[in-house]
């Protein structure tokens, strides 16, 4: 079990339906997988890097819940989407961690 999950992502743009601002170290959103064993979950991103111009970045969340979180629920190369509210704010796939993450 671990309680952290590592991210590449796409920052979705307002007009797109993604948000007016960009993402935070501290933020919270909700994070689904595309397959049904993926449960929605809260998490806050506690490490980012993100390139305003290509709007793509590197994160790695930390799950809220005090929810067992399995390594079979999520598996690197899986499909994401980051949700705020009902609005879909980026879209990603799982990596590994890496390294130099806290």
């Amino acid at each position: 079990m671990s309680n952290l999950i590592a991210f590449d992502f796409f920052w979705l743009p307002e007009q797109f339906s993604g948000h007016s601002q960009s993402p935070f170290v501290r933020m919270q959103t909700r994070i689904r997988g595309e397959c049904i064993q993926f449960p929605m979950r809260m998490i806050e991103w506690i490490q980012l890097e993100y390139d305003q111009i290509t709007s793509q970045g590197y994160a790695l969340g930390k799950f809220i819940a005090a929810i067992p979180i399995h390594k079979e629920q999520f598996k690197c190369g899986e499909l994401i989407k980051l949700i705020d509210g009902y609005t879909i704010i980026a879209v990603g796939k799982i990596v590994a961690q890496r390294p130099t993450d806290r």
